[in-house]
C-alpha cells in the first residue's frame, strides 16, 4: 500500500508512512476537526495512459473528406450571415438621408369624437 499523502511504499498495510506520520504529530488538529485526506498520487503501474486508435489511410482520408465538407458548410453559413449583416446596415444607412421630417398638410388633422362640424 501506498502513503495516501506523499505516495511511498508504507510498512503494514498503514494509510501513511512513517516520515507523513511524523509530520502530523507535529502539528496536531483538534478533534472533531473535518479532515480532507488527499488523494492518492498515481504511481508508475496505476499510471493509464490513453492511447489514439491508429487510423489507416482510409479513415484518415475519409474523416478528412469529412472535416472539409463541415468547414465548407460553416464558411457558407458565416458568408450568408455577414453578407445579410452587411446589407441591413447599408439599408439603414441609406434610408436615415431620406427620413427628412415632413411638414403637416394645413388645416385640421385631428379628428374629435362625439362632435360634429355640421350644425
Amino acid at each position: 500500500m501506498n502513503c495516501a499523502k506523499c505516495g511511498k511504499k508504507t510498512e503494514n498495510e498503514s494509510m501513511f508512512c512513517q516520515e507523513c506520520l511524523e509530520e502530523m504529530k507535529r502539528y496536531p488538529i483538534k478533534p472533531g476537526t473535518t479532515v480532507h485526506i488527499p488523494v492518492r498520487p498515481e504511481t508508475a503501474e496505476r499510471k493509464q495512459t490513453r492511447t489514439r486508435k491508429e487510423r489507416t489511410p482510409e479513415e484518415q482520408i475519409a474523416f478528412l473528406h469529412k472535416l472539409v465538407r463541415w468547414m465548407a458548410l460553416l464558411i457558407a453559413v458565416l458568408a450568408t450571415g455577414l453578407t445579410l449583416t452587411v446589407g441591413a446596415l447599408v439599408y439603414t444607412i441609406a434610408d436615415v438621408g431620406e427620413d427628412q421630417p415632413q411638414e403637416l398638410p394645413m388645416g385640421r388633422n385631428y379628428t374629435t369624437s362625439g362632435t360634429t362640424d355640421n350644425p
